[in-house]
């Protein structure tokens, strides 16, 4: 159990340091950074081939289950709040959930909160 417990604590730093990262990064940067995210995501589907979610749905889930609203998600990612709520949605059925804190409490027991 404990090996569990210290790879969230590795991914729960990592995803920390990337976001702290990206959040200092000039606008055009980070849209280069999420340029080339978003073509290595179309050419990779989840790294868990028990997860549900694609690499994109990941990343949101992240993103709202650390506290970002759908419009913060889509200037994150340099998409509109729209295409946000959608992945949201797809998300939501994918894990059978119907709220956002059943999403988060996905997120958190797989390490991505």
């Amino acid at each position: 159990m404990s090996n569990v417990s210290n790879e969230v604590q590795e991914r729960q730093a990592v995803l920390s340091s990337v976001f702290s990262v990206l959040s200092n990064l000039p606008e055009h940067r980070l849209s280069q950074v999420l340029t080339y995210v978003r073509e290595i995501e179309d050419l990779t589907g989840s790294d868990d081939p028990g997860c549900p979610l694609s690499n994109r749905e990941l990343e949101v889930l992240t993103l709202i289950a650390n506290g970002y609203s759908r419009k913060q998600v889509g200037e994150c990612l340099g998409i509109s709040a729209n295409t946000a709520a959608r992945h949201i949605s797809t998300i939501y059925t994918k894990l059978g959930v119907s709220s956002i804190a059943e999403a988060t409490r996905y997120a958190i027991r797989n390490g991505l909160a």
